[in-house]
């Protein structure tokens, strides 16, 4: 499996809508994820996991960085119809 694209918006430190193009970064299938403390590094794994499994694999910042209620239920709905 080989990820093209990864869209957040307000999970984490993403409050706007930012898209990552894996696609840009070519062929080589290794890259290093750099930033400052905070800046959302993990938060982009936590995404990635959220995206295919539905949970994150951080426990304790899921209740922080998740969608929670009703806004959780779309989020899954949306990733269902995918």
């Amino acid at each position: 499996m080989k990820l093209h694209s990864l869209e957040i918006q307000a999970f984490g430190p993403f409050a706007k809508t930012e898209t990552i193009n894996f696609n840009d970064l070519g062929e080589n299938p290794l890259f290093l994820i750099d930033g400052p403390t905070g800046a959302g590094k993990s938060s982009i794994l936590h995404a990635i996991c959220y995206a295919l499994y539905g949970e994150t694999t951080d426990q304790f910042r899921q209740v922080m960085v998740l969608p929670q209620g009703k806004f959780r239920d779309l989020l899954l709905a949306k990733l269902d119809d995918r």
